[in-house]
């Protein structure tokens, strides 16, 4: 079956269409964007994304098995349409309707330079750059705005600066489980390095005491 395609007359903004067509043979929903951009996006990826996640299926009973999705050899769509910012898919293969947002489709647009775009970049930084770095406080962790901000700053230059928590065995491993799930080692959940002076070690007394100064902020001064 020969792509078919529905031109559009939208205003200027890049989360809007001014194109859609289907390849039935390919089994691709087809999007030319406002500011030039193409997506392409697969039927059976579409029929996912109308799913509640957590929920499954909508007619899913709660307590019934879990079920995959349709072949995707099975799925073909009879008509698509634009109704208040809404793509809207009627697919032939079960009579159903699905409504996906122009400007989600557009924010999870599958090309490989979209992908891209959102993946995030690491930024290289030195010693004087460090100097700006910001200091959260160890409340902030209870608080989701600020708990972002401190995650963004991790994810971004690798380090975050955190003061004002408490001197208490585990802390550590409650500030860690923030970030994620604690993989268990054969050194157990939280293994301690310390720095000791070399006559306070001791022969054996831990496998993690050092008499070097151990810091992970290298040149950067703090006071």
């Amino acid at each position: 079956m020969p792509v078919v395609g529905l031109s559009l007359n939208m205003a200027a903004n890049t989360s809007e269409a001014t194109r859609l067509s289907y390849d039935q043979e390919q089994r691709l929903l087809l999007i030319d964007w406002q500011d030039g951009h193409h997506s392409a996006y697969p039927y059976i990826w579409l029929r996912h994304e109308q799913f509640f996640p957590l929920m499954g299926r909508p007619e899913q009973r709660q307590d019934s098995e879990f079920r995959l999705p349709e072949d995707p050899a099975s799925l073909s769509i009879e008509s698509t349409a634009v109704a208040q910012d809404s793509l809207i898919i009627k697919w032939t293969h079960d009579d159903s309707s699905s409504r996906h947002s122009l400007s989600a489709l557009r924010a999870q647009c599958l090309s490989s330079e979209a992908r891209q775009q959102r993946h995030p970049k690491p930024v290289l930084w030195d010693a004087a750059k460090a100097q700006e770095f910001p200091w959260f406080d160890g409340s902030d962790f209870e608080h989701p705005e600020r708990r972002l901000e401190l995650l963004l700053q991790l994810r971004d230059y690798g380090i975050a600066l955190v003061r004002n928590l408490p001197v208490e065995a585990g802390i550590v491993a409650d500030i860690a489980a923030y970030l994620g799930p604690l993989r268990n080692t054969h050194f157990g959940t939280l293994f301690d390095i310390r720095s000791r002076p070399e006559d306070q070690q001791g022969t054996g007394a831990n496998i993690g005491a050092t008499a070097t100064f151990i810091s992970c902020l290298g040149s950067l001064s703090i006071t």
